[in-house]
């Protein structure tokens, strides 16, 4: 459930402490070793139901450290697979895309309901927290977090580098190892029920210092207004608030003496495909972020069309065109986004993304630009979405021998469709979400590239 608060932390900020014991552990300051932690008591706090280990999600893949990083942070409902359920796997009950984007230096978060009916790849629409536990029951190979990412990918329109999940025992210890956090509750009587040996308690209007039992309880906390998405964005007042604690100069000292501790924490509760030098590599880009640059959405009531019953559940149907605004506001500075669902073939789907795009010629073949223009205009591209012009010569040189197409808004349809169109192979399709783009897809043309007569 909110594991993803220590995802958040651990990923986006907290390793950038870590970062700095690994200069310690290198110049003999401590015997800590972070690829051998010590081992750790796994017991589960009061009240808390352990999860299962997942099933193997995709696989780690490369980072050069200045792409664009997101990362799907997902945490399990513990109800489902308690003492009184037959269940092997857990839906999520929280889902929040984390991105970072070294070279600006700006952060994103975006939330997503747990009752959100989606389209999950190979099983038809249904809630989106049912794609993990799908994809765990059934044993796929990519698991509950491969089927996961696919479908918050199709959602959104954007790739998913990366997937962490957290066993939430070690988040109320971690918030107190920092000494509690700071919270605005913006009315009187919010009514708090913490998970371990705590009594409900009642918190005012204005700043509140919560210390662990009681951050995982504010943030858990659906009985507001707006429910759960109300908890949508407490949670990330939960993350920015831990985020803000730990870059206290003197938490943070106190932070590279536990170290050890905290590394074991971490090592035990989350399963992720980043390796350890990926999460060194992001906490020393997280740790100086400034707060104005991390951007922040949950997926509410304005993102729907509206809630039916479905199964007898109530679920959350959205309206496309407002999700990907949203997306579009959280994720990227500019592109006109959005499509309903229908209609749902390629063609159709690409024209409806109303992609800018932009061809440049990497050879010295004359007006090879222009004419793959006229081509692409022929198939029913808009001639006003499509600029040309000559490639430099950094570029030429700089650029693969083969023709590249690089997404940079988060067009899935469109690249495909030019794929199909250019007969491309996926290996010369590259997406590359950039905030500062001033076109969605650029087709960078070199001597393969050939118009077919």
């Amino acid at each position: 459930m909110l594991a993803t608060l220590l995802v958040a932390f651990v990923v986006l900020v907290g390793f950038g402490s870590f970062s700095l014991v690994r200069t310690v552990i290198g110049s003999g300051g401590t015997n800590f070793n972070p690829f051998n932690p010590p081992q750790v008591d796994n017991t589960p706090l009061p009240g808390v139901t352990p999860t299962p280990p997942p099933l193997a999600g995709p696989q780690s893949k490369p980072w050069n450290g200045v792409d664009r990083v997101t990362i799907l942070a997902m945490g399990l409902d513990a109800r489902d697979i308690g003492p009184e359920s037959t269940s092997t796997a857990a839906r999520t009950d929280t889902m929040v895309v984390l991105s970072l984007d070294p070279v600006t230096k700006i952060a994103s978060m975006l939330s997503i309901p747990r009752d959100l009916y989606v389209d999950i790849p190979g099983y038809g629409f249904d809630k989106i927290n049912k794609a993990y536990f799908d994809g765990e029951v059934d044993r796929l190979q990519i698991g509950g977090a491969g089927l996961a990412i696919q479908t918050v990918e199709n959602l959104l329109g954007i790739p998913i580098d990366y997937y962490a999940i957290v066993d939430f025992n070690s988040f109320t210890t971690f918030v107190d190892t920092i000494g509690g956090i700071n919270v605005y509750v913006p009315f009187d009587n919010m009514v708090v029920d913490p998970v371990g040996n705590h009594n409900t308690t009642v918190l005012n209007f204005g700043w509140n210092h919560l210390d662990g039992a009681l951050a995982l309880g504010f943030a858990r906390a659906r009985h507001t207004e707006n429910g759960d998405f109300d908890r949508a964005a407490r949670t990330q007042q939960v993350i920015l608030a831990i985020r803000d604690q730990i870059l206290k100069p003197d938490i943070l000292a106190s932070l590279l003496l536990k170290a050890p501790s905290l590394w074991s924490q971490a090592n035990s509760s989350i399963k992720t495909n980043l390796t350890l030098e990926q999460i060194i590599q992001l906490g020393y880009v997280a740790k100086d972020l400034k707060r104005q640059n991390i951007r922040q959405g949950v997926i509410d009531n304005d993102q729907l069309l509206g809630i039916e019953t479905i199964n007898n559940e109530d679920t959350l149907i959205p309206d496309m065109e407002k999700v990907r605004e949203l997306r579009a506001k959280v994720f990227t500075s500019n592109g006109v986004l959005g499509y309903a669902t229908p209609p749902t073939d390629l063609t159709s789907l690409a024209f409806l993304e109303n992609a800018r795009i932009e061809i440049v010629n990497g050879t010295y073949t004359p007006n090879l630009a222009g004419t793959t223009k006229a081509f692409l205009v022929s198939h029913g591209f808009s001639d006003a979405n499509i600029t040309t012009r000559s490639a430099t010569a950094d570029e030429i040189s700089a650029f693969p021998a083969n023709t590249l197409i690089t997404d940079f808004s988060g067009m899935p349809y469109t690249i495909r469709y030019l794929s199909s169109l250019m007969n491309l192979p996926a290996a010369d399709l590259v997406t590359n979400i950039k905030l500062d783009a001033t076109v969605d897809i650029q087709i960078f043309l070199k001597y393969d590239w050939k118009i077919p007569q």
